[in-house]
């Protein structure tokens, strides 16, 4: 058993004895023992392509990097060394600045174009008021007339005397009454709207009061205008080619005379172009604006539509005076 420890003793020591031979010094032990220390890194070397495949050049990176003037400089510049230039000189910057300029410019006129509108807005709606306002005083002006009573007072302020004026009232209601009649046995006997009551009904309307021949033209065109009759027609369109429009009629022109008699509805003037020799040249009174001024046409359809109207008598000329004022 001795032996054999020995022998183990023998055999360790002769092996640390050739191990320190194999390393040198004994101090060079903790060298061994320490990390590897990192190998010191070639240069950079540069690879090119033949014509053979891929070659190295022996030429150091750094080298290379010195060789290129725009490189080196990169390369030798420190980090801490870089400095951005100002921002307002860059063109992104100077590009920005055009379009925010431009959608300012924009903004600016888009402004301006609502204020436009705006005061255009204000300038229709003061217009409408005042139209409103005037249809409100003509609407005031207007009398009733759903009264004997009403007609009679209406008669007498367009000048008619109380006296006349009573009589044509009570001449007024018997005809209505007579009509109510007429149309009460037409129910009743079933003949209404039949020839019968048409040819009875012209028979009773032949007894009625002419109010126009009654009371004078001035009158009775007081009378329509405060009662809230039209007593106008008005000019809407002149057809192309027509007789009224080579006679110079507009649209908003005002008819008050068709040859030397007034006109105070549509139907009147459809009478008066029917009547006499068709082609006659008659005279025509037209207001238009202020003014009154008299053309003439040939008698016969005038190529014109036309609206009821209402104006103030106060108005309108005669036929004699325009010819006083014109000198004619």
């Amino acid at each position: 058993m001795r032996y054999q420890i020995a022998a183990i003793v023998i055999a360790f020591l002769s092996g640390l004895s050739v191990g320190a031979l194999a390393l040198g010094q004994k101090g060079d032990l903790p060298q061994l023992l320490a990390p590897p220390a990192p190998e010191p890194q070639e240069s950079a070397a540069a690879f090119s392509i033949a014509p053979g495949g891929i070659k190295k050049s022996s030429t150091p990176m750094a080298k290379r990097n010195a060789e290129t003037p725009a490189v080196a400089a990169a390369t030798a510049l420190e980090p801490e060394s870089i400095q951005p230039g100002p921002v307002s000189e860059s063109p992104e910057y100077r590009l920005l600045s055009g379009r925010w300029a431009d959608q300012e410019r924009l903004l600016s006129r888009l402004e301006k174009r609502v204020r436009d509108l705006e005061q255009q807005l204000a300038l229709l709606e003061s217009a409408r008021s005042s139209e409103r306002q005037e249809e409100s005083e003509t609407q005031a002006e207007s009398l009733p007339v759903n009264t004997p009573e009403d007609r009679r007072y209406a008669l007498i302020a367009a000048g008619v005397q109380p006296t006349a004026a009573e009589e044509i009232v009570r001449w007024q209601s018997e005809l209505d009454l007579d009509r109510l009649e007429l149309q009460d046995q037409a129910l009743r006997e079933k003949w209404y709207q039949s020839d019968r009551y048409f040819e009875e009904l012209t028979a009773v309307n032949a007894s009625r009061v002419d109010l126009r021949a009654e009371i004078g033209e001035q009158a009775y065109d007081e009378y329509l205008y405060l009662t809230g009759e039209p007593n106008r027609v008005k000019v809407t369109s002149v057809l192309q080619g027509s007789a009224a429009e080579q006679s110079g009629l507009l649209p908003g022109d005002v008819i008050e005379g068709y040859d030397a008699g007034r006109i105070y509805n549509y139907s009147a003037l459809r009478d008066a172009t029917a009547e006499g020799t068709k082609g006659e040249r008659v005279s025509v009174l037209i207001r238009r604006g202020d003014s009154l001024i008299e053309t003439f046409i040939p008698r016969g359809p005038m190529g014109v539509k036309l609206e009821a109207h209402s104006a103030a008598p106060g108005s309108r000329l005669t036929r004699d005076r325009l010819l006083n004022e014109t000198g004619k």
